[in-house]
């Protein structure tokens, strides 16, 4: 045996097999670059499609509870400070509980507007036909504690977050959604959210959480999902 010529096919097929797998590399890492680009290119696509879509707008189809779930999964994953997780959602589902929000949203209307002279029974009967129309209604929460490490503005950052990630879902799957923030302020000149006390009554909310709003869910058609317009970010932006 001619152990050199031996020794040069070894060395020859070892090159020949890092060639190989150097170039299987180069092809898996141009394959995933593709894929890089083609999800960052869907997921920019999915954030400009999201549209607010009103009641009015839903078709009396329900929403299946499987996409509920996963809007609330998604939820679930939104960044949170502390791992505090604070956020809080009541889903009014049946028939009754949403009429039961849609006459507790319509008289709060009625009380507040009436004190100020400004009661429209057009606004009234609104309130009433929204929560009948949508097949889901969401209150946003915000829970805390004594014991909760953030200043409260981070905690309604994060559940704000949480209600984005299920608007995008929701999207996703052809659902409309729209964010409501009816009977939520106490008095809309104050900064800080503070809800009047018949709505933490109505959700039986513990002193220290808040309700930032109603998510209304509802099956639409797809071309309410049609692509808004916004200013230019360079015009909202400063490099230093």
């Amino acid at each position: 045996m001619n152990h050199k010529n031996n020794g040069s096919s070894i060395a020859a097929l070892s090159v020949l097999m890092c060639m190989g797998s150097m170039s299987a590399y180069i092809i898996y890492s141009l394959v995933n670059e593709k894929k890089r680009k083609k999800n960052e290119s869907n997921i920019l696509e999915l954030i400009q499609r999201r549209r607010s879509v009103f009641p009015k707008q839903y078709t009396s189809e329900p929403v299946s509870q499987t996409v509920i779930d996963v809007m609330l999964e998604g939820a679930r994953w939104a960044p949170t400070h502390h791992l505090e997780e604070p956020w809080y959602f009541v889903v009014f589902s049946s028939a009754k509980s949403r009429k039961e929000l849609g006459e507790f949203l319509a008289n709060d209307y009625k009380n507040t507007s009436t004190k100020l002279g400004k009661f429209s029974q057009k606004k009234f009967d609104k309130k009433l036909k929204n929560a009948e129309a949508a097949s889901h209604i969401i209150a946003i929460c915000v829970h805390r504690t004594d014991s909760s490490k953030c200043p409260e503005v981070e905690d309604i950052c994060a559940v704000s977050m949480a209600v984005q990630n299920m608007k995008l879902i929701a999207t996703e799957h052809g659902v409309g959604s729209y964010w409501s923030s009816a009977s939520v302020h106490e008095n809309k000149k104050e900064r800080a959210v503070k809800n009047p006390i018949a709505l933490k009554k109505f959700l039986d909310l513990p002193f220290h959480s808040i309700c930032l709003g109603w998510l209304f869910v509802g099956n639409c058609d797809a071309k309410w999902f049609k692509k808004s317009q916004r200013k230019q970010i360079s015009d909202k932006v400063s490099f230093r």
